[in-house]
Parts: C-alpha cells; structure tokens; sequence
C-alpha cells in the first residue's frame, strides 16, 4: 500500500466520523443514492460503479444489487459514496 493510499484511508475515516454526526445516510440533499442511480445515463452508471468498486474494494455486482435496493449501504459506504457524489470525483 502506497502512502497516498493511507492519507486517503485516514483522511476518508476522519470526514466519516464527523458526517456521521451530521447526514442522514442514505440522503443527499432529499435524494437517495438510488435515485440518483437511476437518473444517470448507461455510460455514466458504469463509470460510477467503476470509480467506487476500483476505489472502495466493493464488488461490482454487489454495488449493481446496493443501487438498485435489493442490498443496502452500510452507513460508512453511503457517507463516502454520498461524498464522492456530491464532490464529483468519480467524473474527472
């Protein structure tokens, strides 16, 4: 594991704990991660669940099954996946 790699592990587990205290899990400003799932286009959907599964060691397939409600989000993964979103990181 690269240094930058343990920055990212202790810098993600630090915003974790104080947005735990302060969002509502699975809500991003009134929408749920499935419902912003769901309005992406097809090539957008897979460049999400690309980002994530490559960045956060989630099984591609378990993602798919996590968007589309038949799995939930623990509360750590929707309040990184809710970042991710919400900073737009998995588009650049």
């Amino acid at each position: 594991m690269e240094i930058i790699d343990c920055v990212i592990i202790f810098a993600t587990n630090i915003v974790i704990k104080h947005s735990m205290n302060k969002q509502n899990v699975n809500e991003m400003n009134g929408v749920t991660l499935q419902d912003y799932y769901t309005n992406l286009s097809k090539e957008e959907k897979g460049k999400l669940l690309n980002y994530i599964a490559y960045h956060l060691g989630i099984g591609y397939s378990t993602l798919i099954a996590k968007f589309s409600g038949r799995l939930h989000f623990s509360k750590v993964e929707a309040i990184v996946i809710n970042q991710i979103i919400n900073e737009e990181t998995w588009k650049k």
